[in-house]
């Protein structure tokens, strides 16, 4: 006896009256080919036989299912086009598949059963071919958007990076430009006090050298005689000197030098007044040889300084040079990433939306396709028993 499959009616033997020379099986009703008929679908069929359209199966009790699909004209055309090329008795058994009705099978006919057995395991090992390859699709898709958007990704942080680095060199060589004018501002200052002070401190210290022998012969003067009264000629020969002096008229502590040596001279009659003229005139000349020291130090700092300036102005300035170029160097590096970022943004939109659009329908083929594949399964289990039925 032949196994019943739950929800699709019971399969049953039935057998002619006596003298008959087949054996028949009656179907209660058309459940079983009503599920073949309607599980198999235009399209199927088209994947099968190379024909059709699709008709998807909706989910439901089987009473319900056979009722909507008895309804549909592509029922019958389906169980039409799988018995397409075959011999006569299948084409029958299919219009008798298209059926609400019980039907008795003849298993004389069980050479037709057989075919359409055949017939229908190609359609249902086409389906699977097509339904593998629409998950190989939809797999492919994805795998594409996800490889676009990590490539996105990749040249997203690469433009972060590139903004990142154009942002310190540009900083950088703002840095160095500022550098630059502060040693352009130093240079043009040192220069400037340079040419103002250098004559002047020439000049000042010129005329404290052209002193200082003077001084010095004074000196040797007052330190001649010993005698407790200074001799006329000794006295004239000092105050002679005196007068030759010159100091610089800005210098106030040789000015008041100045007046005291002549305040002096005024009483130089004594050896008393002319030990106290020397005194004045050593300490001017310290004075002088200290103003000369100081002189040539003020020199000696403007040109140290204004020599570093130089040095430091021409450093800027290269790497003012240098540093722009780096900077414009990375800015033409953020913006062809830039650009390679936007281009794989445009990849990856357009990636994710091939895979959206597809998957939308994926979906729901897929679903068809498993109802149909659950379908053919239960035909393949139907013909099989009706093929051992009538073994």
């Amino acid at each position: 006896m032949a196994r019943p499959q739950e929800g699709l009616g019971t399969f049953e033997p039935v057998r002619t009256a006596q003298g008959s020379s087949s054996k028949r099986l009656r179907i209660i009703g058309a459940l079983m080919f009503g599920v073949v008929c309607a599980a198999l679908t235009f399209e199927g069929a088209k994947r099968g036989m190379g024909r059709g359209s699709a008709f998807v199966l909706e989910q439901g009790d089987n009473e319900a299912i056979i009722s909507q699909l008895a309804q549909q004209e592509v029922v019958r055309r389906v169980a039409q086009q799988a018995a397409s090329g075959l011999p006569a008795a299948a084409g029958l058994i299919a219009q008798s598949l298209s059926s609400n009705s019980s039907i008795v099978i003849d298993c004389s006919r069980k050479e037709a059963y057989v075919l359409l057995q055949t017939s229908f395991a190609s359609i249902a090992v086409n389906t699977s071919k097509e339904n593998a390859t629409m998950y190989a699709k939809d797999a492919l898709l994805e795998a594409a958007a996800s490889d676009a958007k990590e490539e996105w990704l990749t040249a997203e942080a690469k433009y972060r990076d590139a903004q990142a680095a154009y942002a310190s060199a540009k900083s950088a060589a703002e840095y160095a430009r500022g550098k630059y004018s502060d040693y352009e501002s130093a240079v043009a200052t040192g220069q400037k006090e340079w040419d103002e002070l250098k004559p002047k401190y020439d000049e000042e210290a010129n005329q404290i050298g052209a002193e200082v022998p003077v001084i010095e012969e004074l000196i040797a003067e007052l330190t001649k005689s010993t005698a407790e009264k200074a001799e006329p000629q000794q006295l004239a020969a000092v105050r002679t000197k005196v007068s030759q002096l010159a100091v610089p008229e800005h210098d106030k502590r040789m000015a008041a030098q100045m007046d005291i040596l002549r305040a002096v001279m005024l009483k130089a009659d004594s050896k008393g007044a002319m030990v106290a003229a020397l005194k004045v005139v050593q300490g001017l000349l310290d004075t002088m040889k200290g103003r000369k020291t100081e002189i040539a130090d003020a020199l000696a700092k403007l040109t140290t300084e204004l020599s570093d300036n130089k040095i430091g102005l021409k450093t800027w300035e290269e790497k003012v040079v240098d540093l722009s170029d780096a900077a414009d160097e990375n800015k033409n590096t953020m913006n062809t990433q830039g650009l390679v970022k936007a281009t794989l943004s445009g990849k990856a939109s357009v990636a994710k939306e091939e895979y959206e659009d597809y998957h939308a329908t994926f979906l729901d083929d897929v679903a068809r396709f498993e109802r149909e594949l659950a379908a053919l399964s239960t035909i393949d289990g139907k013909l099989t028993d009706a093929v051992e039925a009538c073994a």
